[in-house]
């Protein structure tokens, strides 16, 4: 290990800059004066006088009572692991103090949104929307209805595969509805593993599909801004107002009454081309 490696690793375990560099000055130099520690390493005498007693004090260095008084390192055998120990404690304090803060904020947050008069959100795109979608169907506990494009269905299928599957063994009921065609063989697979459980509906339509709609359990609803983005290329408008979710459900049912086949037929097919 280089000496700027050494000087590093004792800073992250709690010296600053210039302890760490008197203590292994008089680590690989021995017993050594004020004078002879601030020749060697090149810092200050007086900063030597004002240093040396708080590497007494961390129990790192030890002083000789000679004229001039003398200064040697405590081996690194007693002093690293006091230090390592020190610096763990340190760490599992802050880690209590991290979680605690972030109950007092979960629960503020929880609280406020309770509370909140606004029933209407702009979710941003890419992140923030797929984060969204995965609280919302975690939460749901008796339906989740959708309209969408063949090019969001098979990144979402791949992307809430795991969710789905919790939603279903609640025994939820999940019904999508999207544009005819035959997905790629990884999210194909997925489809037919879902759907084997009959509470995972999946019908298809001729044509694209001119809003992009989600609602849980009828509480809960989001319109994406553009019917022809990906799962995480558009901003959506969410809300829990009550004639925001009567039209997204309108709009749902109309095109899942319109949706001629169940995509066990696209499965069947694609099994027999296979």
């Amino acid at each position: 290990m280089k000496n700027k490696e050494r000087v590093e690793t004792l800073m992250e375990l709690g010296l600053t800059f210039d302890q760490a560099r008197i203590y292994l000055t008089l680590l690989q130099a021995g017993p050594a004066t004020a004078k002879e520690i601030a020749e060697i390493s090149k810092i200050a005498r007086p900063d030597i006088y004002r240093i040396i007693p708080t590497l007494q004090q961390e129990g790192a260095v030890e002083k000789h009572m000679t004229k001039p008084a003398s200064f040697q390192a405590i081996p690194l055998a007693f002093v690293l692991p006091t230090m390592l120990k020190r610096k763990t404690a340190e760490q599992n304090k802050l880690k209590k103090k991290t979680e605690e803060m972030l109950g007092d904020f979960k629960n503020t947050q929880a609280k406020v949104l309770q509370e909140a008069d606004t029933e209407f959100t702009i979710i941003p795109r890419k992140e923030a929307i797929i984060q969204r979608l995965k609280e919302a169907l975690l939460k749901s506990q008796i339906s989740v209805c959708v309209v969408t494009s063949q090019k969001r269905f098979s990144v979402s299928i791949l992307e809430f595969e795991k969710i789905y599957r919790k939603i279903l063994e609640k025994g939820a009921k999940i019904r999508i509805a999207t544009e005819r065609y035959v997905p790629e063989k990884k999210a194909l697979k997925t489809i037919q593993k879902l759907m084997e459980d009959s509470n995972f509906e999946v019908k298809y339509f001729d044509e694209a599909p001119t809003a992009i709609v989600s609602i849980f359990d009828n509480k809960e609803a989001s319109v994406t801004l553009s019917a022809t983005a990906s799962l995480a290329g558009a901003s959506a408008i969410w809300s829990n107002n009550p004639c925001f979710i009567a039209l997204t459900q309108n709009y749902f049912e109309k095109k899942w009454n319109q949706a001629s086949y169940s995509y066990n037929i696209i499965l069947e097919r694609s099994t027999l081309e296979s």
